[in-house]
């Protein structure tokens, strides 16, 4: 299966070891099958929240880069399609990163791994927590 993971939920849950992320999501990330990826639109929101304070990830930000290659989690970049398909969205969320991310999933025909319930309402393949 081919996962796009919704960052400030399951990334973040997922490097800290936070008791949130349910232990079937976490098998979900670890099976050998899985090819994982996150979109470049989410470090950027990732390092916007460092760069503010608003985010403590309880590693350097530099060190996600080792973090994302040693899980093999491939960074998606952003296509024109994608931004295609964001210009179409209804206004079900209005975050700008949740909104490109749900785009590349649409677009790229990824299954979205989230556990924010406003991504219920776009026709994404999805897991939700």
């Amino acid at each position: 299966m081919n996962l796009l993971i919704d960052n400030t939920h399951i990334l973040i849950w997922y490097i800290a070891g936070n008791p949130s992320l349910k232990p079937a999501m976490t098998d979900v990330l670890e099976a050998t099958e899985n090819k994982l990826s996150i979109s470049v639109a989410s470090l950027w929101e990732i390092a916007i929240k460092v760069g503010k304070g608003k985010l403590d990830l309880g590693i350097e930000f530099h060190e996600l880069e080792g973090i994302l290659d040693r899980l093999n989690i491939q960074i998606l970049p952003i296509l024109f399609g994608d931004l295609n398909v964001q210009r179409t969205l209804p206004l079900h969320h209005t975050d700008p990163f949740d909104r490109l991310t749900i785009s590349q999933a649409i677009n790229q025909n990824l299954v979205l791994m989230s556990a924010d319930s406003a991504f219920r309402n776009y026709p994404v393949q999805n897991i939700w927590l």
